[in-house]
Protein backbone atom coordinates (compact mmCIF):
# COMPACT_ATOMS: atom_id res chain seq x y z
CA UNK A 1 0.00 0.00 0.00
CA UNK A 2 2.87 2.55 1.02
CA UNK A 3 4.59 1.30 -2.37
CA UNK A 4 1.10 2.26 -4.18
CA UNK A 5 0.82 5.70 -2.49
CA UNK A 6 4.49 6.36 -3.44
CA UNK A 7 4.84 5.56 -7.57
CA UNK A 8 0.91 7.86 -7.39
CA UNK A 9 3.00 10.72 -5.46
CA UNK A 10 5.89 10.48 -8.04
CA UNK A 11 3.12 9.91 -11.26
CA UNK A 12 1.25 12.71 -10.39
CA UNK A 13 4.67 14.92 -9.41
CA UNK A 14 6.71 14.14 -12.76
CA UNK A 15 2.84 14.64 -14.79
CA UNK A 16 2.59 18.35 -12.93
CA UNK A 17 5.76 18.74 -13.76
CA UNK A 18 5.51 17.75 -17.20
CA UNK A 19 2.71 20.64 -18.01
CA UNK A 20 4.84 23.28 -16.07
CA UNK A 21 7.39 22.65 -19.23
CA UNK A 22 4.07 22.40 -21.78
CA UNK A 23 2.71 25.84 -19.78
CA UNK A 24 6.20 27.41 -20.79
CA UNK A 25 5.89 26.94 -24.18
CA UNK A 26 2.66 26.05 -25.68
CA UNK A 27 -1.18 28.16 -24.80
CA UNK A 28 -3.10 25.49 -23.88
CA UNK A 29 -6.26 27.38 -23.34
CA UNK A 30 -7.40 25.39 -20.26
CA UNK A 31 -10.68 27.37 -20.24
CA UNK A 32 -8.84 30.78 -18.80
CA UNK A 33 -9.02 34.14 -19.81
CA UNK A 34 -6.31 36.21 -21.25
CA UNK A 35 -6.18 38.25 -18.07
CA UNK A 36 -6.29 36.03 -15.84
CA UNK A 37 -3.64 33.59 -17.29
CA UNK A 38 -1.09 37.53 -17.37
CA UNK A 39 -2.12 37.83 -13.80
CA UNK A 40 -1.28 33.90 -13.08
CA UNK A 41 2.15 33.95 -14.75
CA UNK A 42 4.52 35.04 -12.39
CA UNK A 43 3.61 33.06 -9.48
CA UNK A 44 3.33 30.30 -12.38
CA UNK A 45 6.78 30.85 -12.83
CA UNK A 46 7.88 30.46 -8.83
CA UNK A 47 5.42 26.95 -8.83
CA UNK A 48 7.10 25.53 -11.47
CA UNK A 49 10.41 25.88 -10.56
CA UNK A 50 9.73 25.22 -6.94
CA UNK A 51 8.32 21.69 -8.27
CA UNK A 52 11.19 20.85 -10.60
CA UNK A 53 13.12 22.06 -7.55
CA UNK A 54 11.12 19.61 -5.69
CA UNK A 55 11.52 16.57 -7.93
CA UNK A 56 15.06 17.35 -8.00
CA UNK A 57 15.69 16.72 -4.33
CA UNK A 58 13.19 13.71 -4.61
CA UNK A 59 15.05 11.57 -7.32
CA UNK A 60 18.93 13.29 -7.52
CA UNK A 61 19.82 14.67 -4.56
CA UNK A 62 22.80 12.12 -4.19
CA UNK A 63 23.70 13.56 -7.58
CA UNK A 64 23.97 17.23 -5.69
CA UNK A 65 26.67 18.64 -3.02
CA UNK A 66 26.38 17.54 0.13
CA UNK A 67 26.71 20.79 1.94
CA UNK A 68 23.07 22.82 2.44
CA UNK A 69 24.99 25.75 1.27
CA UNK A 70 26.84 24.78 -1.39
CA UNK A 71 23.51 22.65 -2.72
CA UNK A 72 21.58 26.31 -2.47
CA UNK A 73 24.00 27.75 -4.83
CA UNK A 74 24.09 25.12 -6.91
CA UNK A 75 20.46 24.74 -7.64
CA UNK A 76 20.07 28.40 -7.61
CA UNK A 77 22.27 28.83 -10.54
CA UNK A 78 20.43 25.57 -12.31
CA UNK A 79 17.22 27.54 -12.47
CA UNK A 80 19.38 30.64 -13.19
CA UNK A 81 20.71 28.38 -16.86
CA UNK A 82 17.38 26.64 -17.18
CA UNK A 83 15.78 29.76 -16.91
CA UNK A 84 17.77 31.60 -19.51
CA UNK A 85 17.44 28.61 -22.01
CA UNK A 86 13.31 28.78 -21.34
CA UNK A 87 13.82 32.38 -22.48
CA UNK A 88 16.00 31.92 -25.32
CA UNK A 89 13.71 29.18 -26.99
CA UNK A 90 10.13 30.76 -26.00
CA UNK A 91 10.64 33.12 -29.20
CA UNK A 92 10.54 30.40 -31.17
CA UNK A 93 7.11 29.31 -29.75
CA UNK A 94 5.22 32.33 -30.42
CA UNK A 95 6.11 33.51 -26.51
CA UNK A 96 7.69 36.66 -25.60
CA UNK A 97 11.26 36.51 -24.30
CA UNK A 98 11.11 38.20 -20.55
CA UNK A 99 14.56 37.61 -18.63
CA UNK A 100 12.79 39.28 -15.25
CA UNK A 101 11.57 36.27 -15.09
CA UNK A 102 14.59 34.55 -14.11
CA UNK A 103 14.31 36.48 -10.54
CA UNK A 104 10.91 34.73 -10.32
CA UNK A 105 12.88 31.39 -10.90
CA UNK A 106 15.28 31.98 -8.63
CA UNK A 107 12.56 32.66 -6.10
CA UNK A 108 10.27 29.33 -6.41
CA UNK A 109 14.17 27.41 -5.85
CA UNK A 110 14.57 29.08 -3.29
CA UNK A 111 11.64 28.52 -1.63
CA UNK A 112 11.40 24.87 -2.34
CA UNK A 113 14.75 24.93 -0.74
CA UNK A 114 14.00 26.58 2.40
CA UNK A 115 10.69 25.00 3.13
CA UNK A 116 11.53 21.12 1.49
CA UNK A 117 15.08 20.33 2.27
CA UNK A 118 16.14 18.95 4.74
CA UNK A 119 19.30 20.33 5.34
CA UNK A 120 17.76 24.04 5.77
CA UNK A 121 18.00 23.07 9.70
CA UNK A 122 21.76 23.98 9.20
CA UNK A 123 20.29 27.67 9.10
CA UNK A 124 19.53 29.29 12.20
CA UNK A 125 15.62 29.04 13.47
CA UNK A 126 14.96 32.20 13.42
CA UNK A 127 16.80 33.13 10.38
CA UNK A 128 15.20 30.18 8.53
CA UNK A 129 11.54 31.51 10.00
CA UNK A 130 11.80 34.92 8.65
CA UNK A 131 13.01 33.75 5.36
CA UNK A 132 10.14 31.51 5.18
CA UNK A 133 8.01 34.12 6.00
CA UNK A 134 9.21 36.98 3.28
CA UNK A 135 8.80 34.51 0.68
CA UNK A 136 5.57 33.51 2.11
CA UNK A 137 4.52 37.34 1.83
CA UNK A 138 5.80 37.49 -1.43
CA UNK A 139 3.83 34.57 -2.94
CA UNK A 140 0.65 36.08 -1.56
CA UNK A 141 2.03 39.40 -3.00
CA UNK A 142 2.03 37.28 -6.63
CA UNK A 143 -1.44 36.31 -6.37
CA UNK A 144 -3.35 39.03 -5.29
CA UNK A 145 -3.49 40.40 -8.82
CA UNK A 146 -4.96 36.69 -10.42
CA UNK A 147 -7.10 36.56 -6.88
CA UNK A 148 -8.71 40.34 -7.87
CA UNK A 149 -9.17 38.92 -11.57
CA UNK A 150 -10.75 36.23 -10.97
CA UNK A 151 -13.21 37.83 -8.43
CA UNK A 152 -13.71 40.43 -11.03
CA UNK A 153 -14.29 37.83 -13.81
CA UNK A 154 -16.85 36.02 -11.74
CA UNK A 155 -18.59 39.41 -10.77
CA UNK A 156 -18.61 40.20 -14.67
CA UNK A 157 -20.68 36.69 -15.44
CA UNK A 158 -23.21 37.48 -12.13
CA UNK A 159 -23.94 41.49 -13.49
CA UNK A 160 -24.46 40.04 -17.24
CA UNK A 161 -25.81 41.42 -19.51
CA UNK A 162 -24.08 44.81 -17.78
CA UNK A 163 -20.80 45.01 -19.37
CA UNK A 164 -19.42 47.24 -16.99
CA UNK A 165 -20.96 50.02 -14.81
CA UNK A 166 -17.58 50.62 -12.40
CA UNK A 167 -19.54 50.12 -9.11
CA UNK A 168 -16.52 48.39 -8.22
CA UNK A 169 -12.86 49.73 -9.01
CA UNK A 170 -11.72 46.30 -10.14
CA UNK A 171 -13.55 46.77 -13.32
CA UNK A 172 -10.70 49.18 -14.35
CA UNK A 173 -8.55 46.03 -15.21
CA UNK A 174 -11.50 45.09 -17.99
CA UNK A 175 -9.69 48.13 -20.35
CA UNK A 176 -6.70 49.00 -21.60
CA UNK A 177 -5.68 51.87 -23.14
CA UNK A 178 -2.76 54.00 -24.44
CA UNK A 179 -3.46 56.24 -21.46
CA UNK A 180 -3.86 55.83 -17.83
CA UNK A 181 -7.44 54.79 -17.21
CA UNK A 182 -8.66 55.23 -13.02
CA UNK A 183 -11.92 55.02 -11.78
CA UNK A 184 -13.48 58.52 -10.79
CA UNK A 185 -15.92 59.28 -8.65
CA UNK A 186 -17.80 63.05 -7.21
CA UNK A 187 -17.71 64.07 -11.03
CA UNK A 188 -21.48 63.53 -11.59
CA UNK A 189 -22.97 63.23 -7.78
CA UNK A 190 -23.38 59.48 -6.79
CA UNK A 191 -21.58 57.81 -9.97
CA UNK A 192 -18.38 56.30 -10.19
CA UNK A 193 -16.82 56.32 -13.88
CA UNK A 194 -14.06 55.34 -15.90
CA UNK A 195 -11.80 58.49 -16.56
CA UNK A 196 -10.30 58.68 -19.93
CA UNK A 197 -7.54 60.62 -21.18
CA UNK A 198 -7.43 61.65 -24.72
CA UNK A 199 -3.92 62.47 -26.50
CA UNK A 200 -3.00 64.48 -29.47
CA UNK A 201 -1.54 61.27 -31.25
CA UNK A 202 -3.34 60.24 -34.78
CA UNK A 203 -5.43 58.14 -32.80
CA UNK A 204 -6.28 57.40 -29.18
CA UNK A 205 -8.76 56.09 -27.01
CA UNK A 206 -9.81 52.83 -24.37
CA UNK A 207 -11.14 49.43 -25.01
CA UNK A 208 -13.28 46.85 -22.98
CA UNK A 209 -11.15 44.08 -23.31
CA UNK A 210 -12.84 41.29 -21.04
CA UNK A 211 -16.44 40.96 -21.23
CA UNK A 212 -18.75 37.99 -21.91
CA UNK A 213 -18.95 37.28 -25.47
CA UNK A 214 -21.88 35.46 -26.55
CA UNK A 215 -24.37 38.59 -26.92
CA UNK A 216 -26.77 35.97 -28.56
CA UNK A 217 -30.38 36.43 -27.29
CA UNK A 218 -30.46 40.58 -27.28
CA UNK A 219 -30.91 42.74 -29.70
CA UNK A 220 -29.05 46.10 -28.26
CA UNK A 221 -25.88 47.86 -26.98
CA UNK A 222 -26.75 50.33 -24.75
CA UNK A 223 -23.49 52.55 -24.74
CA UNK A 224 -23.73 55.74 -21.73
CA UNK A 225 -20.52 58.53 -21.83
CA UNK A 226 -19.86 61.55 -19.81
CA UNK A 227 -18.04 65.02 -21.60
CA UNK A 228 -17.68 67.48 -19.15
CA UNK A 229 -16.48 70.00 -21.82
CA UNK A 230 -18.25 72.45 -23.10
CA UNK A 231 -17.32 71.57 -26.87
CA UNK A 232 -18.54 68.62 -28.47
CA UNK A 233 -16.53 65.76 -29.47
CA UNK A 234 -16.28 63.32 -32.18
CA UNK A 235 -15.57 59.63 -31.31
CA UNK A 236 -15.57 56.30 -33.22
CA UNK A 237 -16.60 53.05 -31.66
CA UNK A 238 -15.02 50.02 -33.06
CA UNK A 239 -16.68 46.24 -32.20
CA UNK A 240 -14.69 43.01 -33.41
CA UNK A 241 -14.60 39.44 -32.45
CA UNK A 242 -11.73 37.02 -31.99
CA UNK A 243 -11.99 36.19 -35.46
CA UNK A 244 -10.38 39.97 -36.00
CA UNK A 245 -7.71 38.92 -33.91
CA UNK A 246 -6.49 35.82 -34.81
CA UNK A 247 -6.59 36.95 -38.34
CA UNK A 248 -5.01 39.71 -40.22
CA UNK A 249 -6.52 42.50 -38.98
CA UNK A 250 -8.79 44.59 -41.28
CA UNK A 251 -11.05 47.40 -41.37
CA UNK A 252 -13.49 45.57 -43.51
CA UNK A 253 -13.92 42.87 -41.15
CA UNK A 254 -15.13 44.59 -37.75
CA UNK A 255 -17.85 47.08 -36.83
CA UNK A 256 -17.34 50.93 -37.10
CA UNK A 257 -20.13 54.02 -36.05
CA UNK A 258 -18.67 57.65 -35.71
CA UNK A 259 -20.84 59.46 -32.47
CA UNK A 260 -20.82 62.94 -31.52
CA UNK A 261 -20.44 63.68 -27.78
CA UNK A 262 -22.33 66.69 -26.59
CA UNK A 263 -21.67 68.85 -23.30
CA UNK A 264 -22.54 66.62 -20.63
CA UNK A 265 -24.91 63.09 -20.67
CA UNK A 266 -24.89 61.03 -23.51
CA UNK A 267 -26.47 57.66 -24.55
CA UNK A 268 -26.47 56.14 -27.28
CA UNK A 269 -27.64 52.56 -28.72
CA UNK A 270 -26.72 50.19 -31.31
CA UNK A 271 -28.64 47.40 -32.40
CA UNK A 272 -26.65 43.62 -32.37
CA UNK A 273 -28.26 42.96 -36.28
CA UNK A 274 -26.12 46.02 -36.81
CA UNK A 275 -23.00 45.10 -35.39
CA UNK A 276 -23.56 41.57 -37.20
CA UNK A 277 -23.72 42.72 -40.22
CA UNK A 278 -21.30 45.47 -40.22
CA UNK A 279 -18.07 43.69 -41.35
CA UNK A 280 -18.04 44.08 -45.27
CA UNK A 281 -16.20 40.74 -45.62
CA UNK A 282 -18.54 38.36 -43.60
CA UNK A 283 -21.38 38.28 -40.45
CA UNK A 284 -19.63 39.20 -36.90
CA UNK A 285 -19.45 36.12 -34.92
CA UNK A 286 -22.19 37.33 -32.14
CA UNK A 287 -21.14 34.51 -29.63
CA UNK A 288 -16.99 35.74 -29.66
CA UNK A 289 -17.44 38.98 -29.00
CA UNK A 290 -14.14 40.20 -27.48
CA UNK A 291 -13.75 44.56 -28.12
CA UNK A 292 -15.48 47.25 -27.62
CA UNK A 293 -12.99 50.65 -28.46
CA UNK A 294 -13.84 53.87 -28.19
CA UNK A 295 -11.56 56.12 -30.42
CA UNK A 296 -10.79 59.91 -31.18
CA UNK A 297 -8.55 61.16 -33.94
CA UNK A 298 -6.06 64.21 -34.35
CA UNK A 299 -7.31 65.96 -31.60
CA UNK A 300 -6.22 69.48 -31.80
CA UNK A 301 -5.76 69.43 -27.72
CA UNK A 302 -5.87 67.32 -24.86
CA UNK A 303 -9.58 66.27 -23.73
CA UNK A 304 -11.28 63.74 -21.23
CA UNK A 305 -14.60 61.77 -21.42
CA UNK A 306 -16.39 59.65 -18.82
CA UNK A 307 -17.29 56.01 -19.56
CA UNK A 308 -20.68 55.57 -17.22
CA UNK A 309 -22.20 52.00 -17.89
CA UNK A 310 -21.91 49.76 -21.21
CA UNK A 311 -24.95 46.97 -21.19
CA UNK A 312 -26.88 44.73 -23.20
CA UNK A 313 -30.95 44.94 -23.72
Amino acid sequence: MLLQASLYKASLTILLSITCVLLMFVDMGMGVSERLKEALWSFGHVAAFALWTYILLLFASHLLPRGFYTRLLFVVFLSLVVGVIIEVLQPFFNRSRQYEDLWLNCLGTLSAMLFIDPGRVVIPYAILRSLQGLLFIIAVGLLSPAAATMTDEIYARYQFPVLTDFELTSQAGRWAGDEILTIASGVVKGRQMLRVPLATTSYTGPRLKYFPGDWRGYTMLWLRLYNPDDAVLAITCIIHDSHYILSQPDFRQRYQRDFVLQPGWNSFYITLEAIENGPQLRKMNMSQLNSIGFYAYNLPQERIIYIDRIWLD
